[in-house]
């Protein structure tokens, strides 16, 4: 399901594959997105004032998604920042939460649920949560193989013969 908030959402990631996959994503879910590939790109990015939401990797060269929030609040106190990572830890996530981070998401596996139910709530307008929450936008498939494995996960198919 395509949101209606048009918001522009600033991706910030190191790893080219992830972050297109990532941003195949969210423009599946009607979101403009524009794409970095380090804080210090994004934040020349964020100075142009039209992003509405940054989603951001933490461990990056150059500037770190922590740095990168830290310098995002210096230049606008009330946009919207996701940080994902691969590696969480209680240190960087206590920073996040300092720093005003809107949410902290586990990057792998990707979670395109989870980062579209934290863009879908966003207002263009505003640039604040409107609590419209869609249902997941997920590309085809995706979260299907997930689902399978867990429900089979410790079980036994049964078999056509009975046996």
């Amino acid at each position: 399901m395509k949101t209606d908030t048009g918001a522009h959402i600033l991706l910030v990631d190191d790893d080219p594959m992830l972050r297109r996959a990532t941003a195949r994503a969210l423009a599946a879910c009607g979101f403009r997105v524009s794409q970095a590939e380090n804080g210090s790109e994004a934040l020349q990015m964020v100075g142009s004032g039209n992003i509405d939401a940054i989603v951001t990797d933490i461990h990056m060269p150059e500037m770190d998604g922590l740095s990168f929030l830290k310098a995002v609040r210096q230049q606008d106190s009330d946009i919207p920042v996701v940080l994902m990572t691969g590696e969480p830890s209680l240190e960087s996530a206590i920073s996040a939460v300092e720093h005003g981070a809107t949410q902290y998401l586990l990057k792998v596996p990707i979670r395109f649920v989870s980062v579209h139910r934290s863009a879908s709530g966003w207002d263009a307008a505003s640039r604040r949560p409107c609590g419209r929450h869609r249902a997941a936008c997920t590309p085809a498939g995706a979260g299907a193989g997930r689902r399978t494995g867990r429900a089979r996960a410790g079980r036994t198919a049964p078999s056509r013969n009975g046996g």
